[in-house]
């Protein structure tokens, strides 16, 4: 009976799981595009002037980009 029960669980968990898993690489994938990436500058440059904070380099890097467009040369000197 226990191991009737057991697979029931089992069963809930692995489908939650998939569908959980599923979610956070379609959040990973859109936190990817340019429109989420503005949004998220947007937020950073006025969380920057409001603690009165510097970047290095005067803006936020987005790796991928950054590489792209340096090569594989890294952001910091």
């Amino acid at each position: 009976m226990v191991q009737k029960y057991v697979g029931v669980v089992y069963e809930h968990v692995k489908q939650n799981k998939a569908k959980k898993d599923k979610e956070i690489v379609e959040i990973f994938y859109t936190s990817q595009k340019k429109e989420y990436r503005k949004k998220l500058d947007a937020i950073v440059q006025k969380l920057i002037k409001k603690y009165d904070m510097h970047l290095l380099l005067d803006m936020v890097i987005f790796h991928k980009e950054f590489q792209k467009e340096n090569g594989s040369r890294h952001p910091f000197p």
